[in-house]
């Protein structure tokens, strides 16, 4: 049963190297929408040409 064995191991290897894809996939995707709503935002607030509430109180 020595091809069962490795056929198990391949299989085990495979899905290990499936559930990490999975997780770095997850990691870059939320990192990518972090991203976006963060330019996205600072690029409203200067079409805006808005300053933050702490920005003046900083100007005083």
């Amino acid at each position: 049963m020595i091809i069962h064995d490795l056929a198990d191991a391949a299989l085990t290897v495979l899905y290990g190297a499936l559930a990490w894809s999975v997780i770095a996939g997850a990691i870059i995707t939320s990192a990518v929408i972090a991203l976006a709503g963060a330019i996205t935002g600072m690029w409203t607030r200067i079409g805006r040409h808005k300053r933050a509430p702490a920005e003046y109180k900083e100007a005083a």
